[in-house]
């Protein structure tokens, strides 16, 4: 692929990028908020596929701490999904415990949404 078309689709990315930064704060504050971990189950089952994707694809465009910090949260969530539902702990409890992680990725998450803004601003002004 050449440097151009890797570009177009790094612009693409970005844009991707500040849908899951949306996404990743809305999904974690509608769970926080859930009246039960019945009720957060779906959204749960969301976050943690789009942390999936985005621990797969953030590393192909070249931002390894976000694909690794997404891969270390989305194990956190996987297994919370995977224990008994009356074994969970109560789903607020370890949105508690992800802030911080979740904070840092979302800074990760601006860092490369900047460093790809960069570059597509750099491959336009030769």
């Amino acid at each position: 692929m050449s440097i151009d078309g890797f570009d177009s689709l790094l612009a693409l990315y970005r844009l991707a990028l500040k849908d899951k930064r949306l996404k990743l704060r809305r999904y974690m504050a509608s769970i926080r908020e859930a009246a039960s971990n019945e009720a957060a189950e779906a959204d749960v089952t969301e976050l943690r596929g789009m942390l999936h994707k985005m621990a797969g694809s953030a590393g192909a465009y070249g931002f390894p701490e976000v694909s690794d910090k997404a891969r270390a949260i989305e194990r956190q969530w996987i297994a919370w999904i995977k224990s008994p539902a009356e074994a969970r702990r109560p789903v607020q409890a370890l949105c508690a415990e992800l802030l911080t992680p979740t904070l840092e990725l979302l800074v990760l998450i601006d860092k490369a949404i900047a460093a790809a803004s960069q570059a597509t601003e750099e491959q336009e002004d030769p």
